[in-house]
């Protein structure tokens, strides 16, 4: 009985022990559209080691799949991207995306509803006057 309970408080303390090391987090960034010259929402890359992180650092670039990226997550960087000196053309441009607020889609969704756009709404019944006479 006693053997039993040993070894079963034994696994119980290897299983907390094994949780409690693998802390990790997704690590998140904006993706920068040079040819729109905004940024897309934080959007997840990948999960690294580590305790849930903030987004407590200054703004900085990154590059995966060359595309580049902003983010004011700190570190470590995700395994599948690399760091862009800041001095670098296209940092520099995706830097200014944030500072000025120039998140993509923005403009146009809201465009839309001002010219009244109703999603597609009023398309149905047009068409539904169409067909019956």
């Amino acid at each position: 009985m006693r053997r039993a309970l040993l070894v079963g408080l034994l696994v119980l303390g290897a299983l907390v022990a094994a949780c409690v090391g693998e802390e990790q987090h997704v690590y998140s960034a904006r993706r920068y559209d040079a040819g729109a010259e905004c940024l897309d929402p934080y959007a997840p890359m990948e999960t690294v080691p580590g305790e849930g992180a903030g987004s407590q650092c200054p703004a900085s670039c990154l590059t995966t799949g060359g595309e580049v990226y902003v983010t004011s997550m700190c570190p470590p960087l995700p395994g599948i991207a690399s760091a862009v000196p800041a001095g670098t053309k296209e940092c520099q441009a995706a830097l200014a995306a944030l500072k000025g607020g120039r998140t993509c889609g923005a403009a146009s969704a809201e465009a839309g509803d001002e010219a009244g756009d109703d999603g597609g709404e009023g398309d149905a019944s047009e068409g539904d006057a169409a067909d019956a006479g």
